[in-house]
């Protein structure tokens, strides 16, 4: 469980940490991948149950990865009608050929982009980036808003 602000709390179920540990960057995966998040909001609890994964239409280099606008709008409407609107998009996920990850000026920039030109059923977008080191939680999380990105977890 990771505490956001306030009193909000976030859980990553642990076959999305497992995905992420998965796609990590590696010399036998040396290049980005990533997708968007979903999952649900109960109270000020909000559950990450849902990653897509790169796509035919994604763009991806050692040190860049650009998710196909197009597919990731079809996969949010998808998964709200299998789960009869309960499912929301909450933000993105990529990875980084760090240990440590942490967000680049672009990942910024590109972050508060897509949050100003989302329409969201929340008022802030989740923003993960998954480290190279074998762990089942390494990950950088953030939260972009109206009022910016803020950093919440690194491990």
């Amino acid at each position: 469980m990771i505490k956001l602000s306030g009193s909000y709390r976030l859980e990553i179920e642990e076959h999305i940490l497992a995905r992420f540990r998965g796609f990590r960057q590696s010399p036998i995966n040396p290049l980005e991948s990533g997708g968007i998040l979903m999952g649900r909001k109960i109270g000020k609890l909000f559950i990450i149950d849902f990653a897509s994964t790169p796509g035919e239409g994604d763009y991806r280099e050692y040190n860049r990865f650009v998710r196909n606008k197009e597919q990731a709008q079809n996969i949010i409407y998808r998964e709200r009608v299998r789960s009869d609107n309960r499912r929301i998009y909450l933000g993105e996920w990529h990875t980084h050929n760090q240990e440590k990850p942490s967000p680049s000026g672009l990942d910024l920039e590109e972050w508060e982009l897509t949050f100003r030109s989302s329409k969201l059923s929340i008022r802030f977008m989740l923003c993960i980036i998954v480290g190279s080191k074998d762990e089942l939680l390494n990950i950088h999380l953030s939260i972009q808003s109206a009022k910016g990105n803020i950093e919440v977890f690194t491990n």
